[in-house]
């Protein structure tokens, strides 16, 4: 018997991944190569400047101890580099205990050219990072954690595997002088959006919110700000290509006939960052089937359908085989006076995660997949109660299960 409860998770489950797909998402375009036991810090090593240092391409090249094991290790990591071009490095830094200068950069160890060479000098609370010889440029330092993370523009970065990620001493480093560094994880991206919080929404210092499908009427979510009040949920109000204006509030849920509170938020100026990202979403107000929910003025929400559908037996004896075609249909509300974009988009987004033959195991080894032969489609945006408006989205499903006599 094909259970109801089942079939609704995992088709809700799915749906709550939209955040991957939806058209309007902004997040630093990276990837991750761990270099530690990400996400923690980890003792990448203690950098030890010895007077029989090897020497690459007329470089230095001291050697990394483990201070745990003793364990001696290259001072350097290959670079998670696939394409040529300039990239955008991002590091986790953090000084143990000695006040020196020291070097970090990118280089080729087969073409002996440094792509990146940045001097860090710990001679104060906060370093002060500077580029070395016109080699890449500057981004940042922003103090994250216990350290700091630093991020630079090296040019030119080649694709073959021998870019390294360096780590070592200034060359004024006394004989054995163990200089401390942590470095959580390496991530290499394309661009940043540098993103910034205004007492009215979000500006970016690179790319566009309009090139980016961002529209009124979306419901974002920031993450990656110092200050807390400028991560969190808020509803975009008006879209240019360098800035967003936006309605912020907290969603909580409670178990109250209403189902959730919602709390207005005030943003706090902060300056440009880098690793912060805008989401778009399933809004963070859910009409779950058979939840208590309360739609709350100017706040977009989705809400959820489950038709079972008709069964029929589709192979004879006993024990056959039983198809069941229900349907799930999500309705997508959001405010009147914003356009058809931002509904359409996120409609969309939903239509992209249940293409045509989609499987989906359910806990019971059952197979629920998407129809074919009538495939999923979106609805007409039309008005509905004061001040909303709706875009539904009808998936028609079909799953076989075992009779059971």
């Amino acid at each position: 018997m094909l259970s109801h409860t089942e079939v609704l998770l995992a088709l809700r489950t799915r749906l709550l991944t939209l955040t991957a797909t939806a058209t309007g998402n902004l997040t630093p375009f990276m990837y991750w190569t761990t270099i530690g036991d990400a996400p923690a810090w980890t003792i990448f090593g203690t950098l030890t400047r010895t007077a029989a240092a090897s020497v690459v391409n007329g470089y230095p090249v001291d050697r990394l101890v483990d201070d745990d094991a003793g364990n001696v290790a290259s001072t350097y990591r290959t670079m998670p580099i696939t394409t040529a071009g300039d990239k955008c490095i991002t590091f986790l830094v953090k000084r143990f205990s000695v006040y020196a200068a020291h070097q970090v950069g990118i280089f080729d160890i087969t073409t002996g050219d440094w792509r990146l060479k940045l001097n860090i000098d710990f001679t104060l609370a906060t370093p002060v990072v500077t580029v070395v010889g016109g080699f890449g440029a500057l981004i940042g330092c922003v103090a994250e954690d216990t350290g700091w993370r630093i991020s630079a523009k090296a040019v030119g970065v080649l694709s073959a595997s021998d870019n390294k990620f360096w780590v070592y001493p200034a060359a004024a480093a006394a004989a054995d002088t163990a200089i401390g560094f942590e470095i959580g994880d390496l991530k290499a991206y394309e661009a940043d959006p540098q993103l910034a919080a205004t007492a009215t929404g979000y500006t970016r210092g690179a790319g566009s919110f309009v090139a980016d499908g961002f529209a009124p009427g979306m419901e974002v979510t920031a993450a990656g700000f110092t200050t807390a009040a400028n991560n969190g949920t808020s509803v975009v109000t008006a879209v240019t290509a360098a800035a967003i204006a936006v309605d912020a509030y907290t969603v909580t849920p409670v178990a109250t006939p209403a189902g959730y509170t919602v709390a207005a938020r005030t943003l706090a100026v902060e300056a440009v960052g880098l690793g912060r990202g805008l989401t778009v979403g399933v809004p963070a107000l859910r009409a779950w089937e058979n939840i208590s929910f309360d739609p709350l003025a100017g706040k977009p929400w989705v809400e959820e359908d489950y038709v079972p559908g008709p069964a029929a037996s589709v192979t004879v004896g006993p024990l056959g085989d039983v198809e069941t075609l229900p349907q799930y249909v999500v309705k997508f509300y959001g405010r009147t006076d914003c356009g058809t974009s931002g509904l359409s988009r996120l409609a969309g987004a939903a239509l992209n995660l249940f293409p045509p033959h989609t499987a989906m195991t359910l806990a019971s080894g059952d197979v629920l997949r998407v129809r074919g032969d009538v495939a999923p489609y979106k609805g007409q945006l039309v008005q509905t109660a004061p001040g909303y408006a709706v875009v539904p989205v009808t998936i028609p499903l079909r799953v076989r299960s075992r009779n059971t006599v």
